[in-house]
């Protein structure tokens, strides 16, 4: 009997939830079997601090992360960067994971970046970009991807590739 308050109800908490990424707020989520991604990771950070100390960066090993604290931070996000090394050609499960979470409704649009490490073929720094393209964000042309450890030339180009998401998120 009273439907059309339940309806407005429902509008408002969309409009609300469509309000809420927070602004300057980048996430890194990553996976690093050896932590040469995660090395990349913190250099991206680092990259972006230096670009907008203002701007939060969340930097977090996403292994054992639970689903719910990921899709948080997803949502809060302006920039979503995402890093994973190639193994036995492929990325890793929880990256598949966080990408159940990204919505392309909600999520359209954000900055998306990629980077990792690599020992032989490399196919992370194609399948990445791929499945942010196909989620509506707005991945850069460039990405970090590293063959085995990375050496301080690596290094500078990932902070090189923070402060250019810092750049297009300002």
């Amino acid at each position: 009997s009273n439907w059309k308050k339940y309806i407005d109800l429902s509008q408002k908490y969309a409009e609300e939830a469509l309000k809420y990424p927070m602004s300057k707020h980048v996430f890194i989520p990553y996976v690093s079997a050896y932590h040469k991604t995660g090395l990349i990771a913190e250099a991206i950070a680092k990259g972006i601090k230096s670009a907008d100390p203002d701007m939060k960066v969340d930097v977090l090993d996403i292994e054992t992360t639970p689903i719910g604290e990921l899709d948080e931070k997803i949502a809060r996000s302006q920039g979503i960067v995402i890093g994973c090394p190639t193994i036995n050609q492929n990325i890793l499960l929880p990256i598949y994971k966080l990408f159940a979470l990204i919505n392309p409704i909600r999520d359209k649009g954000k900055i998306a970046g990629a980077f990792g490490s690599f020992g032989w073929s490399g196919e992370a720094s194609k399948i990445i970009p791929e499945i942010l393209r196909n989620l509506k964000l707005e991945m850069l042309e460039d990405t970090v991807f590293v063959k085995f450890t990375p050496h301080q030339a690596d290094i500078e180009k990932a902070v090189k590739y923070g402060e250019l998401i810092a750049e297009k998120i300002n």
